[in-house]
């Protein structure tokens, strides 16, 4: 019995850990994903995206969008629960379900993330939805 319980308070520690196996079948399915939607939404076209809102936005909640760094290229993010692909300090998370919807992050710093939601039109445009600020867990995301 005595051992029985150790195992299982072994396991729980380990899946409150954040325990995951990933598979290499996993990996490949994330990085087709990442593929396909740096292919459909365009590095020029979400650079455009993310550059027009800090332009029109300029300042939320005290803080300032044209502090943010954004690279050139979008990659892939290495395994990431949240977070498809990144460039410079801007993150994207594509809504898998209905994949013309997603959400843009930037964190100025540990504790609040600047998050635009947008949607991709049919015709390839990308529609700024809303842009706020949000109180975040510390992320290690790159």
């Amino acid at each position: 019995m005595k051992l029985f319980l150790n195992l299982l308070l072994l396991a729980s520690a380990i899946l409150c850990c954040g325990f995951t196996i990933v598979t290499e079948e996993m990996i490949k399915e994330r990085e087709e994903l990442c593929t396909r939607i740096i292919s459909t939404y365009g590095d020029q076209k979400l650079n455009a995206f993310i550059l027009s809102t800090i332009e029109e936005v300029k300042e939320i909640e005290g803080i300032k969008l044209d502090q943010s760094v954004l690279g050139e290229k979008w990659e892939a993010m290495d395994w990431n629960p949240f977070w498809h692909i990144a460039s410079g300090e801007w993150a994207i998370e594509v809504n898998v379900e209905e994949f013309n919807r997603f959400t843009c992050l930037w964190m100025p710093d540990k504790i609040q993330g600047v998050m635009i939601k947008g949607i991709r039109k049919e015709s390839g445009e990308l529609v700024r939805e809303r842009v706020w600020v949000e109180e975040m867990v510390e992320l290690n995301w790159r």
